[in-house]
């Protein structure tokens, strides 16, 4: 196990996430009709944890796009799952998007979120 994991593991032990979502689906095509086309925050997850965090003018949409996503490390955790991919979302009003996705990136640390991974290793570089 990496150093990265495994300090991000110890890391997320001691917060206290309040996290009320508003859906959850599998990350299955036959599902997207029960996910809504209004804006909100989504959550990609399977038994590693969080995935992604993303944020969407149209979940449903977004939803489907992920099918042919062009984030190499999301496509791979969403290729070989542990267990099975979970959609979770948050509906949120388009003017609260960013800061909430902000937000819970910042909480739960999602392992396929490039520009959060190239901040964390630039940061440890650093400190080296």
């Amino acid at each position: 196990m990496s150093t990265i994991i495994h300090d991000r593991r110890i890391d997320m032990l001691g917060r206290k996430i309040v996290f009320q979502p508003d859906g959850e689906v599998p990350h299955d095509d036959g599902y997207r009709l029960v996910v809504p086309e209004t804006s909100g925050v989504y959550l990609f997850f399977d038994l590693r944890g969080p995935l992604y965090v993303g944020k969407a003018d149209n979940l449903r949409r977004r939803f489907c796009n992920h099918f042919d996503s062009h984030n190499q490390q999301l496509t791979t955790a969403l290729e070989f799952p542990v267990g099975t991919v979970r959609f979770l979302w948050v509906q949120v009003p388009s003017t609260e998007l960013a800061t909430t996705e902000a937000q819970i990136i910042e909480e739960l640390c999602p392992i396929c979120n490039i520009r959060l991974n190239s901040r964390r290793e630039k940061r440890q570089r650093r400190c080296n």
